[in-house]
């Protein structure tokens, strides 16, 4: 238990209409400033990882909370799990429209992806120089796949 001075009970209940007129604008608020920053990469490009035909992410959006990118379906079966440049054409909302950058085809020249490219990597667990274990991009699962951390100089 906390020792201290007692923090005076709330007993002001705050409507519900109030709360979600509050809510609402909270959202509006959000929403003009991702529509903001979404925007201003317009015409830029990026890496994005294709975690399945038609559909990438970059850096900036986590899977299942962020929004995608959309990409040209045809363009990308080659390359799921794989990262490329792409260049943002629109926005709308949260999503980005985006195709793949010139010079870059559907066709990874690497050649068939394996099982740990099928999904792509979120993150490899341990330290750098070690081992580590993929983990699957939308499950969120170790895939149990060992990874070697290539060893940096001066970090150990």
């Amino acid at each position: 238990m906390r020792k201290g001075p007692t923090p005076p009970a709330l007993t002001d209940v705050v409507d519900d209409d109030l709360v979600a007129a509050r809510l609402r604008e909270c959202g509006e608020l959000q929403d003009a400033i991702t529509a903001s920053r979404r925007q201003a990469l317009v015409g830029t490009t990026t890496t994005v990882l294709v975690d399945r035909p038609g559909v990438g992410r970059s850096h900036r959006e986590a899977p299942e909370i962020d929004g995608i990118i959309h990409l040209p379906v045809d363009a990308t079966k080659g390359l799921v799990g794989r990262f490329v440049e792409v260049t943002i054409g629109g926005a709308v909302g949260p999503d980005l429209d985006g195709v793949l950058a010139a010079g870059v085809s559907g066709v990874d020249p690497r050649g068939p992806v394996g099982p740990v490219g099928l999904v792509g990597l979120v993150g490899l667990v341990g330290p750098v120089g070690g081992a580590g274990v993929a983990a699957g991009v939308d499950s969120g699962q170790d895939l149990g796949v060992p990874v070697a951390l290539p060893a940096r100089q001066g970090v150990r």
